[in-house]
């Protein structure tokens, strides 16, 4: 009987040292909080890095994440759809509490969308709109307006052409068809061309599929087939320097107000496109918020987690027209001459 009782008293001894043992296991992350760990692991898959527009996306997420208290894993995919498909798995099998992504393809990701909800993991995307199927939900995302932006410098040509007299015929170079900014920039365009028949025009659609040579060749055949082309708008200043060369190649790099002068105009924002705008060369630049996107997705991200419900499936951000007139009051908190300041 008093080994019994001893035996007892033992066992009572060890579950009371056990207990808060199993109880931190059971509720690890609450406990790391406490002690001073992140309140969340966010996993951050984007298309590529070594550019300024995506250092200045990561970077504002970065700081959100600092200033919230979250520890931000980031991914590069350097534009590998394989590769971004793997570092989703990877960051599935990691535990993180939410994957953010700036899809390589934005019809592609939505596998690894449907992986991260059989796991339970809130999937949101950057930039890049992203948008649910069936069976397959995207829980939330940030990015900006492209189709009202494209809009809205479509109409800057319009007013131009409308207040000079004038038609403007356009050559478009195009991005990716499997990304949505492209998709956005050719129908947001294309909304104002149809409505202004007598002022603006598309004479040719050149694929570029973010190829730099591919559009460099396109762009200078498209010039040479429609010398009366007198504007050419593309989906991205990463294609800048290509269409630079190609209006060299034929010698239309001519300044705003020259005999031969091409308008240009673009989405973008990087240091060579705002140096040329300074120059006199550039028209028009719908300036991407891209830093402003890559804090809020995480800010967005985080609000999910802690419970909080949207009315709305994605947020899109407004943004501006970059001009020769505001250029000196603007261009300063653009991306390209933050990042490349020199």
């Amino acid at each position: 009987m008093k080994k019994a009782k001893i035996c007892i008293f033992v066992l009572a001894f060890l579950f009371v040292v056990a207990l808060p043992v199993m109880t931190f296991a059971k509720g690890q992350k609450e406990s790391s909080t406490e002690a001073g760990g992140p309140k969340y692991r966010i996993g951050m898959a984007v298309c590529t890095l070594g550019e300024a527009f995506w250092e200045a996306t990561v970077t504002g997420a970065r700081n959100a994440a600092k200033d919230l208290g979250v520890e931000l894993i980031v991914q590069s995919a350097q534009n590998n759809m394989n590769e971004q498909i793997q570092q989703i798995e990877n960051f599935i099998a990691q535990e993180v509490d939410a994957i953010i992504c700036a899809p390589v393809d934005v019809f592609a990701i939505l596998e690894s969308a449907k992986k991260c909800n059989e796991a339970g993991i809130p999937f949101i995307f950057n930039t890049r709109v992203t948008l649910s199927t069936d069976d397959a939900k995207v829980d939330y995302g940030v990015g900006w307006n492209m189709q009202e932006l494209a809009g809205i410098g479509a109409q800057k040509l319009v007013d131009n052409a409308k207040a000079t007299n004038t038609k403007v015929k356009v050559i478009e170079v195009l991005g990716a068809l499997t990304d949505s900014h492209t998709l956005y920039c050719r129908d947001g365009f294309a909304s104002v061309v149809k409505k202004n028949p007598e002022y603006i025009e598309v004479v040719t659609q050149v694929p570029g599929d973010w190829v730099p040579d591919k559009a460099l060749s396109g762009t200078t055949n498209a010039l040479k087939a429609h010398p009366e082309a007198n504007c050419i708008y593309f989906h991205s200043d990463f294609y800048f320097p290509a269409i630079e060369s190609s209006l060299r190649q034929v010698n239309r790099w001519k300044k705003i107000g020259e005999k031969g002068h091409v308008q240009i105009i673009c989405p973008g924002g990087e240091k060579q496109t705002l140096d040329a705008m300074k120059e006199g060369y550039v028209d028009y630049i719908l300036v991407f918020p891209n830093l402003e996107t890559g804090d809020l997705s995480v800010r967005k991200t985080v609000e999910l987690l802690d419970g909080k419900k949207f009315s709305d499936e994605y947020y899109l951000m407004t943004s501006y027209v970059l001009t020769p007139e505001n250029f000196s009051e603007k261009s300063k908190s653009v991306y390209g001459y933050v990042w490349s300041p020199k």
